[in-house]
């Protein structure tokens, strides 16, 4: 990119692209609110917005608020029994576990996906649709009750822990997942 950079690129970021147009021959126009960028090439890196862009998507990727919850493991998983890698643990009711931990020394860890408590957060954006596109949910209970059954079962040790001063289920907060809605 510095590359790029150096050779006249003009780099933008946070510009919301509104649409993509076909343009003459074989280029693209990308109409963004800091006006058309004409180009030969068009890489869609979108999330559940995608179909606001690229029509053809509307109906096969969906916004959906998923949780995720930061996690301030017990002392018994610090140090050199911090976990180091991503983890996705598929359960066998189908529910999945994301663990993501951090790759800054506060040893905090993430966990996210599907897990059991993600079906009471469909079950409101089923009965609120305008909310499937709400990333300002908070403290969902029922997630967190899940992660935390979940590492306590799961991960040796844990349960068994006292957690310490500022260790625990520190926060929940909700993102906007692309949801693909393809039967198979």
């Amino acid at each position: 990119m510095r590359q790029n950079l150096e050779a006249g690129v003009n780099l933008q970021t946070y510009t919301t692209v509104r649409k993509v147009e076909k343009g003459p021959g074989s280029t693209w126009i990308v109409k963004s609110d800091r006006g058309d960028i004409k180009c030969s090439q068009v890489v869609h890196a979108t999330n559940g917005y995608s179909a606001a862009i690229e029509p053809s998507l509307r109906g096969v990727i969906r916004p959906t608020p998923h949780m995720c919850n930061k996690v301030v493991p017990p002392a018994c998983f610090s140090g050199s029994k911090a976990l180091r890698n991503s983890y996705g643990v598929l359960m066998p009711d189908g529910a999945l576990f994301s663990i993501n931990p951090r790759c800054t020394a506060d040893g905090n860890v993430l966990f996210g996906g599907s897990n059991p408590g993600q079906h009471q957060l469909d079950a409101l954006v089923e009965r609120e649709p305008q909310r499937c596109v709400d990333d300002s949910l908070t403290d969902m209970r029922s997630v967190t009750k899940a992660v935390k059954d979940f590492a306590e079962s799961d991960f040796e040790g844990w349960s068994d822990a006292v957690m310490g001063p500022g260790q625990g289920y520190d926060y929940s907060w909700s993102g906007i997942i692309g949801r693909v809605c393809i039967p198979f």
